[in-house]
C-alpha cells in the first residue's frame, strides 16, 4: 500500500545557525485550500538563540559517530561521516543571537558501538526529537553554511517516530543541503519509498544568482508543507514544488541541527 507521508527537519552543517523559526498555520491543515495560493501563516514557535544558555528545554545535543540498527552498529550514520559529535564549547556555542555549530580537525577518542575509536574530526548536532514536533506549516531557518572541501551542510526533517519502518520508509524532507566544495548551489530533496535499500528520492538544485552571495553567507531556507504538496524556497524565491510521492504515513516532525565532516 502506498500512501503520502508526513515528515520532519534536520540540520547537518559546519554552520552558523541563527533565527530559526517554525511557523505552521493556526487552523487544521486538512482545511487548507491548496488552490488559493500560500496561506497567511501565524507564528506559533520560534527559536532566536538570544540567550546565553543553550535552550535545553527544546533541543538535545547529540553525540558519537553512529547508531545501532537492531544489534548492528552503523558507523558514520550510514553516510561515511568522519566526525565525532560532542557538546564541547569549541563545537557548539551561543553568541550575539547566533548558534554556531563548528566542525574541527582534531583528534578525539570516543565510544563507537561497543568499543573505543579515535576520530580526526569533531562537530556538533542538536535535535528536538521528543521535545517539540509539528505537522504541516512553513518551516524556515536562517543559516550560514561553511565552504571548504569535505564539508556537508544540510537542514532536513525526519519523523518523530518511525511508525512505518526505518529510513526512508517513514520519509525525510531535506530543506536545504549543500557541499562545501560547491557553495554556489544548494539542493532540496524528498526521500521516500521503502526501508533502505528499497527507498528512492526526488529533488532539485537552487543556484545562487551571480549577483548574489552564495551559501557561505546568511540566507533563509524554507519549505511550506501542506497536505499533498511541499514547496522549497531560498530567500522567499520558490524553486521547487513536489506533490507526487509515496511512503507510509508519519504524523509528526522533529528538528535536527548539526555539523559534520564527510568523505
Amino acid at each position: 500500500m502506498k500512501t503520502t507521508f508526513l515528515s520532519i527537519i534536520t540540520l547537518i552543517v559546519t554552520l552558523i545557525f541563527a533565527s530559526g523559526c517554525i511557523t505552521p498555520p493556526d487552523h487544521p491543515a486538512a482545511e487548507m485550500d491548496l488552490n488559493a495560493g500560500s496561506p497567511d501563516w501565524e507564528l506559533i514557535w520560534s527559536e532566536e538563540f538570544n540567550g546565553t544558555e543553550f535552550p535545553a528545554e527544546t533541543w538535545t545535543i547529540a553525540g558519537g559517530n553512529g547508531f545501532y540498527a537492531g544489534e548492528e552498529w552503523i558507523p558514520g550514520w550510514g553516510n561515511g561521516e568522519l566526525q565525532y559529535y560532542t557538546d564541547a564549547p569549541e563545537n557548539l556555542f551561543l553568541a550575539d543571537g547566533i548558534l554556531t555549530l563548528r566542525a574541527r580537525q582534531e583528534s578525539i577518542t570516543g565510544i563507537a558501538g561497543n568499543r573505543e575509536e579515535t576520530f580526526s574530526y569533531t562537530s556538533a548536532k542538536i535535535s528536538t526529537q521528543g521535545k517539540a514536533a509539528w505537522k504541516y506549516g512553513r518551516f524556515e531557518i536562517r543559516a550560514k553554511f561553511p565552504a571548504g572541501k569535505g564539508l556537508w551542510p544540510a537542514i532536513w526533517m525526519l519523523p518523530e517516530k518511525e511508525t512505518y519502518g526505518g529510513w526512508a520508509a517513514s520519509g525525510e524532507i531535506d530543506i536545504a543541503e549543500g557541499w562545501g566544495s560547491t557553495p554556489y548551489k544548494v539542493a532540496g530533496t524528498i526521500h521516500y519509498g521503502g526501508v533502505w535499500p528499497g527507498n528512492t528520492y526526488a529533488g532539485s538544485h537552487y543556484f545562487f544568482p551571480e549577483t548574489a552571495t552564495d551559501a557561505s553567507d546568511f540566507h533563509v531556507y524554507a519549505i511550506e508543507w501542506e497536505p499533498g504538496e511541499i514547496r522549497w524556497y531560498v530567500d522567499d524565491a520558490l524553486y521547487q514544488t513536489k506533490n507526487r510521492w509515496y511512503s507510509e504515513g508519519v504524523d509528526y516532525v522533529r528538528i535536527y541541527a548539526g555539523a559534520h565532516q564527510g568523505k
